[in-house]
């Protein structure tokens, strides 16, 4: 990278006021935290490394751009320490509720930092005249959280880093190599070597019957021709898809929302005050659904899971505010490197196939709401025709080059307004990430749970999911008091998955 680097029209629009993206990515850890040692491992690890963590914006005076410019990064001002326990939180409770029994006063470590998260959330903005990063080390609950702006990195880059943290170089990591989600060449490669058989023995039995060597030419032209029109035709549907999709995307920004959606973001609700709560999710049991349902991905149980726990709180909670067959749309953000999964992050600003920084665009999920809930499974179904719609698109390179051109031809701040409609024009924002399969150390000490969140945005739930062993964590921010009891809403999600592995045995012991 050079001394100057351009911010990408996606780090601009991260930086404007209206956004003000900020990534929140909690690490619990199993021992207690020394400062100094964290602080000594952090100067020789990758991060120091990586020139954005040792970087400001600064503007151009000759062509108006923004740029990042090499700084002198003083670690006391990114590192800070919360001594907090967990009873200094419920001090005010202990006084008005004291027939209370004194253990249901005591907030979990999980309570704890999901409530600093709330805070941080509609913190103050992160100062400009230093690097756009701190790590919060909260010393009773063996917790750091890392506070990064999005300007520097999108999810998949701070991943990367969080892989490598400990290592010094790493090869392109597959978390799943039990699951063609992400390899989907494995069958395309059994196929041509099952073809490359049948063609050699074709022309081995050839040398003795003309007549079948003629045949069979006959078939290979012919199947020429189906493959032509095979092609023309998913060709044809693609560009029907992108048009669709990519007109849907920018009535969105302009002034198409959600009707009558009692969760829809609005204007101004990025400060309201915020609610951050987990639910857990066993991987294991989404590939055993994965698995029961024909062509299904780990992606699609993940959106039928929450289709079927958003469609049961709305029951529960908005029994008569809904209509049936209304669209809640959410946005999902779409990483458009041409090489996925998890990279070495030394090889991310030299390779323009895994580029470092933010190279994401978003999609648009429509739920439909149900108010007669349909069997868990069948939510599971309906995601996996939504997303194959989608995957046979290209909304997320279209989109992504839509707000690009936007800020280019408008500048960023037209482009920004735009980009802030469609949070205000959808209801919530769902990210999934595959993260770490085996343990991760953050100098020396075992990370225990991995936990992301972000700033808020003019929406009134967002969710962020990230797997870590066999484990899977949902962080939910809600606006209190648009969406209340966002326990029920955890326990809704979980519950879905818990139905559809129900639904799932049952069908294996029939």
């Amino acid at each position: 990278m050079e001394e100057k680097e351009p911010v990408t029209p996606m780090g601009r629009l991260c930086l404007l006021p209206e956004h003000n993206h900020i990534i929140y990515c909690a690490l619990q850890l199993r021992h207690p935290i020394d400062i100094d040692a964290l602080k000594h491992d952090i100067t020789n690890s990758v991060l120091s490394k990586i020139q954005r963590f040792s970087c400001i914006m600064t503007l151009d005076p000759h062509d108006g751009l923004e740029h990042w410019k090499k700084v002198h990064v003083d670690l006391d001002d990114h590192v800070h320490s919360n001594y907090a326990d967990n009873n200094n939180n419920n001090n005010n409770n202990n006084n008005n509720n004291n027939n209370n029994n004194n253990n249901n006063n005591i907030m979990s470590d999980e309570d704890v930092i999901n409530s600093y998260l709330s805070d941080m959330a509609i913190s103050s903005p992160m100062r400009m005249d230093k690097p756009l990063w701190e790590l919060h080390v909260m010393h009773a609950q063996k917790c750091i959280i890392m506070r990064v702006h999005h300007a520097i990195a999108d999810g998949m880059s701070l991943m990367s880093l969080l892989f490598t943290m400990n290592r010094p170089s790493i090869a392109v990591i597959n978390n799943n190599d039990n699951d063609n989600d992400n390899n989907p060449t494995n069958n395309y490669n059994n196929n041509n070597n099952n073809t490359n058989i049948n063609n050699n023995n074709n022309r081995s039995r050839s040398r003795n019957n003309n007549n079948n060597n003629n045949n069979n030419n006959n078939i290979k032209y012919a199947k020429k021709g189906g493959n032509k029109i095979k092609w023309l035709l998913k060709s044809m549907v693609s560009i029907w898809y992108t048009m669709v999709f990519g007109l849907k995307f920018i009535v969105r920004c302009l002034w198409v929302k959600d009707k009558g959606s009692v969760i829809s973001g609005f204007m101004g609700l990025e400060f309201w005050p915020r609610e951050v709560v987990t639910s857990k999710f066993k991987i294991s049991d989404m590939k055993s659904i994965k698995k029961a349902i024909p062509n299904v991905t780990v992606h699609d149980v993940v959106c039928g899971i929450l289709w079927c726990g958003l469609t049961r709180y709305l029951n529960i909670q908005y029994p008569k505010e809904l209509q049936d067959g209304e669209q809640i749309t959410g946005m999902c953000p779409y990483n458009l490197r041409q090489q996925k999964g998890v990279q070495d992050v030394g090889s991310m600003s030299k390779n323009t196939m895994t580029p470092w920084g933010n190279r994401f665009s978003v999609i648009l999920l429509p739920f439909i709401y149900k108010k007669k809930e349909l069997d868990a499974l069948h939510y599971v179904t309906l995601a996996k025709e939504m997303m194959d719609r989608k995957k046979q698109s290209m909304e997320a390179l279209l989109s992504y080059n839509i707000v690009s051109l936007g800020s280019s031809l408008f500048g960023a701040k037209v482009a920004g307004l735009f980009y802030y409609n469609l949070f205000c024009n959808t209801s919530f924002l769902i990210s999934n990430m595959v993260g770490p399969s085996k343990l991760v150390f953050v100098g020396g000490n075992p990370v225990t749970s991995i936990r992301v969140t972000s700033s808020s945005q003019p929406h009134a739930m967002t969710m962020h999911m990230v797997s870590y062993g066999e484990w899977a964590n949902l962080q939910i921010q809600v606006a209190k008091n648009v969406i209340p009891n966002s326990k029920l809403l955890a326990k809704c999600f979980e519950d879905a998955l818990h139905d559809m592995k129900e639904a799932v045995e049952c069908t294996i012991s029939e």
